[in-house]
């Protein structure tokens, strides 16, 4: 009996080469009805470490096939500002999937490599997608905003790209690349880059799935009780950041404790605002006394590299609005300033900066304790 083969597309830099050794991991654990996976790694100059250590999910089970991308092909494509700091050209390889992959191959499963896998994928590559073009998930976040207004689709529908069947023949034949190319050509920036330009092509030859094959960091509630089939790390906030406090970034990190990588650290995530902040944190008196207001992502993320700063800064409590939680770290976090001692207060924030400092300003705070950057 010839096994069945499932052919998955990835598209990666050396910067994602380690995410994606955790997913292959995560599809391998799960891949319970003993399915041969051909993994189809589309690049531009990865290293030879990064090279070696996927090369090695080749298996019994497995093949990793690789292809070589020229970025100058891409050059000419942007990145919208909202992505500059977090995603580069390397978005726009899965345009060229039909292109490099072999004649043969009439159906694959793209798959972003913030993600990882708790199912068998054999159930998602058997799915009828009606002769559609893609089968897709809704993108969780920018359907409830009704983004879909924004490009004028006529389908009120709008998908994350980050997963996608892929019906090459349909593909090809509806011209899909060529259409996604000459709308890129005709407006420099998309905000949500290709992805725009894959709703705007494929609006109504989609096939919509499940939101458990690509169940995104907005659909998660206080309600899961199911594990989602897929798991996509959607937002700036990812598994290997220090400060991450994703539901199910545990998940990530039990996949990475087997892969490849498992000896890769979390790192901290910095923006350019995080390091004009840092800056103004360095000159500091030695052992100020420092209130956090924000305990969002960036809060939490600059308390880690504070953290590191020798003890030369007490964090002495963080102060946020909202109340999911209590403290952070073992550190209290209260919705109101409370009546505690500090030498400064840091605003952990770009967009509210302003609004922040005036708070802090009507509760007596002295303007030269105040921390903030605007940029």
């Amino acid at each position: 009996m010839k096994r069945k083969i499932l052919h998955l597309v990835f598209c990666i830099d050396n910067n994602f080469a380690s995410h994606l050794g955790v997913l292959l991991t995560s599809i391998m654990a799960n891949n319970t009805s003993g399915v041969y996976y051909n993994f189809h790694i589309i690049s531009s100059g990865l290293n030879q470490d990064n090279y070696d250590k996927l090369k090695s999910y080749d298996g019994e089970l497995s093949k990793v096939s690789f292809y070589q991308v020229n970025e100058q092909y891409f050059s000419t494509l942007s990145i919208s500002k909202k992505f500059s700091q977090r995603l580069s050209v390397v978005t726009y390889f899965r345009l060229a999937i039909p292109e490099l992959l072999p004649k043969h191959i009439d159906r694959v499963i793209f798959l972003d490599a913030d993600m990882i896998v708790t199912s068998d994928l054999s159930v998602l590559w058997d799915m009828d997608i009606s002769e559609h073009a893609v089968g897709v998930v809704e993108d969780a976040l920018l359907v409830k905003k009704g983004y879909w207004k924004t490009l004028s689709l006529s389908k009120r529908k709008y998908f994350n790209a980050g997963m996608m069947i892929i019906d090459l023949v349909v593909w090809k034949k509806s011209s899909i690349v060529k259409s996604c190319m000459d709308l890129l050509e005709k407006r420099a920036t998309w905000e949500f880059n290709d992805q725009d330009v894959l709703n705007v092509v494929l609006n109504k030859n989609c096939f919509y799935l499940d939101n458990t094959w690509n169940f995104q960091t907005a659909n998660i509630t206080k309600k899961d009780f199911i594990l989602p089939k897929i798991i996509h790390y959607t937002g700036s906030e990812k598994p290997w950041h220090k400060s991450c406090i994703h539901k199910y970034s545990s998940l990530y990190q039990k996949y990475k404790s087997l892969s490849a990588y498992s000896e890769i650290p979390n790192i901290n995530y910095l923006d350019n605002h995080d390091h004009a902040l840092i800056k103004k944190l360095l000159k500091l008196p030695k052992y100020s006394r420092v209130a956090i207001y924000g305990c969002g992502q960036k809060g939490r993320r600059l308390f880690h590299v504070m953290n590191e700063f020798n003890n030369s800064i007490k964090i002495v409590f963080f102060m946020d609005k909202s109340n999911k939680f209590s403290c952070y770290e073992d550190i209290n976090i209260y919705t109101v300033l409370p009546d505690m001692d500090f030498d400064f207060i840091l605003i952990a924030s770009d967009e509210f900066s302003e609004e922040m400092n005036e708070n802090l300003i009507s509760c007596n705070v002295a303007e030269y304790k105040i921390i903030s950057n605007i940029l």
